[in-house]
């Protein structure tokens, strides 16, 4: 590929790997950073983590594993972020709105996986209505379960306001 990986060792992609990964060799001619695992991956790095602020770099991240969304992926107007898992993407639902009427978005980027894509759930009747911007691609292994749509707002909220959003 001709490209230099900025290797995620650890398990974490947090915003200290994107400034130690901000630096030659890693950022190309076209200033992406180009980030790899051969490993599960959790963006932050406890329940209800700490948001990845990718800011204004544009990074590409390939993870051979699982991505956990365990913290808001927040991306700058010329930032770019794209996350090719070979595994399944499971969003935390630790991760979402303060409250049901907010629409600014929770995890942001372009997100592809071979296999399921989950918003997360606590199953007990304590969600919280997450809002995604950007582009979902889930392969799954049928038509029925390629995103599975978990969240619920319960009561009044989940008749008038939706529990996930794609913008």
């Amino acid at each position: 590929s001709g490209k230099t990986f900025f290797m995620i060792t650890d398990g974490y992609l947090q915003n200290s790997d994107l400034g130690a990964a901000d630096t030659t060799p890693y950022v190309d001619a076209d200033d992406y950073i180009w980030i790899k695992s051969n490993a599960d991956v959790l963006i932050g790095n406890n329940p209800g983590g700490a948001p990845l602020n990718v800011q204004n770099r544009k990074i590409v991240v390939f993870i051979d594993g699982n991505l956990t969304v365990d913290g808001e992926v927040n991306i700058g107007n010329n930032g770019f972020a794209m996350f090719i898992v070979r595994g399944n993407i499971l969003v935390s639902p630790t991760v979402g709105a303060p409250n049901n009427a907010s629409t600014s978005p929770n995890v942001s980027g372009i997100y592809f996986t071979d296999g399921q894509f989950s918003t997360g759930t606590t199953n007990s009747n304590s969600d919280k209505r997450i809002n995604f911007y950007g582009s979902f691609v889930a392969l799954g292994t049928g038509l029925s379960d390629a995103f599975l749509l978990q969240r619920d707002l319960v009561d009044i909220d989940n008749q008038t306001i939706p529990a996930e959003t794609f913008t």
